[in-house]
């Protein structure tokens, strides 16, 4: 199928046009060619979005090489248009998969962009030094930051300028940079730049109350998802709590925004929890069981359901403390649990494992058979049991009595 008459006609207006300022050029090159380099980048733009690559890459170097020449003798005034169709070419080969050709365009205009004055850029050239630094990620570290930061900055510059009109583009900038500060190790910069974007986006909102606590709530899950993907789980619990307690506070009824944002900051909790008690992480373990169970004790107000959630966590609590050594604490928490739904069994189990590691047994034994007594399924509460303490000996946890533990098992 051939192209359209719209395109035919747009593709012989270009041509025509650049047939002209050649010619002019020709005659005088300084007033006439970084107007021919312009029309040379426009045309090579038409054919990418038709996908008529051949004419496209060739009309972009053509425009390329016109503009390293006149940048040459002026800097001053063609810098920052061979930065930019420089941007454009990269993006050209990237979406084409050229990544050898992609690399070398990127890398000239990202050599380019810290020769410029940061006020003769705008947001275009943001938008081009943020795609610069997805396509250096992660095998170039240095650049993506360099190129991230040139962004933020670029931004920073704009919203200065125009104060409210760039706001959301710098949040959303500096979060990127946050997310890859993150990724890195960097959590000193990543709580920087995070504290920049939170101080922006409280700003920007005052006077909007609800409006605001929702969209801080969700912020607050957002900058904890960044740390989590960059696995660190403390920094992560700690957004997410303060999350959740936004949405504690101003939750007034079950089916309102605060209520849609508290479950899936929960979600996150979860996540955390359960990711940090398998790296044997067991303090944020800990800490995220009991965040969740202050939260769904908090929340109960909605759906008494609830309940049965913060009876779990105590639960998990129990366990989790023996992992920490905190034999004590486990059979609070076991208790706990059962003073609050007696019918709670499995929390016997770890109550009997704190007695046993404090070296009593005899007390041990005695809820160990009242668990045992009050589990339908026999065989599957005596594997509950081994596994127990097979996870727990291979955390390190030995003790003399598993020995005489194991064998009393058997004779049940």
């Amino acid at each position: 199928m051939g192209k359209n008459k719209g395109v035919d006609k747009a593709e012989k207006a270009g041509i025509e046009s650049i047939d002209i300022y050649r010619k002019l050029a020709d005659k005088n090159p300084d007033a006439f060619l970084k107007t021919l380099a312009f029309h040379l980048s426009y045309l090579a733009e038409f054919y990418r979005r038709h996908k008529i690559n051949d004419k496209a890459e060739k009309f972009y170097i053509e425009s390329v090489d016109i503009l390293r020449e006149i940048a040459g003798k002026n800097p001053d005034d063609h810098l920052l248009r061979l930065a930019r169709t420089l941007s454009d070419l990269g993006q050209f080969y990237e979406k084409n998969s050229q990544k050898a050709q992609a690399e070398k365009a990127y890398r000239e205009a990202f050599d380019l962009y810290p020769k410029l004055d940061v006020k003769q850029l705008g947001w275009y050239d943001a938008g081009n030094l943020f795609e610069i630094s997805k396509f250096f990620s992660p095998e170039d570290p240095l650049t993506t930051e360099k190129a991230c930061r040139g962004a933020v900055n670029i931004y920073r510059n704009l919203e200065e300028q125009n104060p409210g009109e760039y706001t959301e583009d710098l949040i959303s900038m500096l979060t990127n940079l946050g997310i890859f500060y993150m990724a890195n190790g960097k959590s000193e910069d990543a709580e920087k730049v995070h504290y920049e974007a939170f101080s922006l986006y409280r700003k920007s909102h005052e006077g909007i109350t609800d409006t605001f606590l929702t969209d801080l709530a969700y912020q607050l899950r957002e900058f904890g998802y960044g740390y989590e993907e960059a696995q660190q789980y403390g920094p992560a619990l700690k957004c997410y709590h303060k999350g959740l307690v936004t949405c504690h506070t101003n939750a007034k009824v079950k089916s309102d925004d605060f209520y849609f944002e508290w479950e899936r900051l929960v979600s996150r909790v979860f996540e955390i929890q359960n990711k940090s008690f398998d790296s044997a992480q067991y303090d944020i373990a800990i800490r995220a069981a009991l965040v969740l169970a202050e939260s769904m004790d908090s929340m109960q107000r909605f759906d008494a359901q609830f309940k049965a959630v913060v009876v779990s966590e105590y639960v998990s609590l129990s366990w989790y403390y023996l992992f920490v050594r905190q034999y004590k604490e486990s059979a609070y928490y076991a208790e706990k649990a059962r003073s609050l739904d007696p019918a709670q069994n499995l929390a016997r189990t770890n109550l009997g494992h704190s007695y046993l590691y404090r070296n009593d047994w005899k007390r041990a034994q005695q809820i160990y058979e009242e668990y045992l007594k009050n589990e339908k399924d026999l065989s599957e509460a005596k594997n509950i049991l081994l596994k127990d303490w097979d996870d727990l000996e291979k955390a390190g946890l030995t003790h003399k009595s598993l020995v005489k533990a194991r064998e009393w098992l058997n004779r049940q």
